[in-house]
């Protein structure tokens, strides 16, 4: 085995460890794939309710539904045991009918208690609110706008030490620094739309839920954009290809009761999903989602396309900066213009004194500025691509600068 097979190899095995113990730490799983509350991992017990949502559709397979009356899903306490300490919530909802303040989660047992954290939403001024109390005198509150051009959200709640941050559709949204530890009640509960505090004009929750997992640490931001489900979304980035080419083009995970292309020009089967596009002339390609509720949603991709005479070979396209932040902006470094390579023999990353930061021979891969886990230094870095294009190698070579 050559030395650059054997790192290779120890880069993806170290790649696929990374990826299994993420999915190891999700403490309590609770997808509600067979229309139960149950933990899927086997850690907890069942939630519990003297009202439960009815069984509808889901993101990946079924899904909980919540009337906004009496609704309701009221977690273990085995999980309010651990969150005192480091962890993380993540889940998917969807609005059906909201006319006032909405109770969607909750940690507390009564209004009398001094500690408590909640969520709620605002459909006035469309903002989601959260709220902690570590006592009577110690309340904090910060809001942030909902994206209400999306059906499905994504929100994701972690706590490390004492930072409390709250993410929305998978961008930090909110962050609050407590004063100290909130130790709640031993008969708080962590619930969905159950809190026993509604003001007069508030609400329970009243849409579908699904894929509510809790974590016994606090995910890092890339971490949240990595596992994300993308609902109702386009996850094929534009692209250029070579006249007579093709795209497959994927959507993320949805329930959509009904879906349309357009345009429907060059698509295998503009009745499916997942299409694979043959344009013959640069295309931007819309579909747009109608969910439970007739809630819709809307994207897009554009896929350029040349001739091939226009392929300059020596021209492979990176960025020469790149900032990531996980504003979903510029996030991730990587080749553009992909229709150039026949084949990869590696794209390699060094920072300035020479050490590898990272490596693949998958030319769709990208770098997420990261090394061993954690964020490089803001700097300038080198690349290096060895690849074929029109039956000849090539090996690019240049600086870039990581921003933040």
């Amino acid at each position: 085995m050559s030395s650059r097979i054997s790192v290779l190899f120890v880069f993806f095995l170290g790649f696929q460890m990374l990826g299994t113990d993420l999915q190891g730490q999700i403490t309590g799983d609770y997808n509600f794939n067979n229309c139960d509350f149950t933990d899927a991992n086997g850690n907890f017990s069942d939630a519990t309710t003297i009202f439960p949502p009815s069984c509808d559709c889901g993101l990946t397979e079924d899904g909980l539904y919540f009337d906004g009356n009496d609704d309701h899903l009221i977690f273990p306490n085995q999980i309010d045991g651990l969150m005192e300490d480091d962890f993380t919530i993540s889940f998917y909802f969807q609005f059906d009918q909201i006319t006032a303040m909405t109770d969607i989660l909750s940690v507390r047992s009564s209004c009398d208690l001094d500690s408590f954290m909640s969520v709620t939403f605002n459909p006035t001024n469309e903002m989601i609110s959260f709220e902690l109390a570590q006592s009577i005198v110690d309340i904090q509150t910060e809001s942030a706008p909902l994206d209400m051009s999306r059906c499905w959200h994504r929100l994701v709640l972690t706590k490390s030490d004492l930072f409390y941050n709250l993410y929305l559709d998978d961008k930090l949204a909110i962050s609050i620094l407590s004063n100290g530890v909130v130790n709640f009640s031993n008969t708080a509960r962590l619930s969905i739309s159950n809190s026993p505090c509604l003001l007069v004009n508030e609400e329970r929750f009243n849409g579908w839920l699904d894929d509510f997992k809790f974590y016994d640490r606090a995910l890092s931001a890339i971490e949240i954009s990595s596992n994300s489900l993308e609902p109702d979304r386009i996850i094929t980035n534009d692209t250029t290809i070579v006249t007579g080419s093709d795209v497959q083009i994927n959507v993320g995970a949805t329930c959509a009761s009904s879906f349309t292309w357009n345009p429907t020009t060059d698509l295998d089967d503009p009745s499916i999903l997942n299409p694979i596009a043959t344009p013959a002339s640069t295309t931007t390609y819309y579909l747009n989602i109608t969910n439970s509720g007739g809630c819709q949603a809307t994207d897009s991709v554009t896929i350029n396309v040349i001739t091939a005479e226009a392929v300059d070979c020596e021209k492979l396209l990176l960025p020469n900066a790149f900032t990531p932040n996980n504003d979903q902006l510029n996030d991730r470094l990587g080749i553009s213009n992909l229709f150039l390579i026949e084949s990869m023999e590696y794209f390699e990353i060094f920072d300035r004194w020479g050490a590898k930061m990272w490596e693949t021979n998958q030319m769709t891969d990208s770098w997420d500025g990261t090394f061993k886990g954690n964020l490089v230094n803001p700097g300038m870095y080198m690349y290096k691509v060895k690849y074929t294009c029109d039956g000849q190698d090539y090996v690019k070579v240049d600086n870039f600068s990581v921003l933040r």
